[in-house]
């Protein structure tokens, strides 16, 4: 994605030592990034307790209403029930 965008900078944290993993990645149109910002870092689906190594915010820095990003889990089976549980939430799966 890098080539395609000029981003503002990664921000993310890790969670655990990097290792192979299995990445899932989000792209988000948000109505106001600083709301959107609040309610990611409240963590209201429990990214650590579900399995989140890692995970990285950038955005466009012509589009301020583009969120993207990567959570990156230990297996594919943690990253499909985070996805689902996020899509139990009311929120689109990505």
């Amino acid at each position: 994605m890098r080539a395609l965008f000029p981003f503002l900078g990664g921000r993310g944290r890790s969670l655990a030592p990097s290792r192979l993993s299995a990445p899932r990645y989000y792209w988000h149109t948000v109505a106001d990034y600083a709301e959107w910002k609040k309610v990611f870092d409240s963590d209201p689906l429990g990214r650590e307790a579900s399995g989140v190594l890692r995970y990285s915010i950038e955005r466009p820095l012509d589009d301020e209403h583009t969120v993207i990003g990567e959570l990156e889990f230990d297996s594919p089976d943690e990253a499909k029930t985070f996805v689902g549980r996020r899509s139990g939430s009311g929120r689109r799966a990505t």
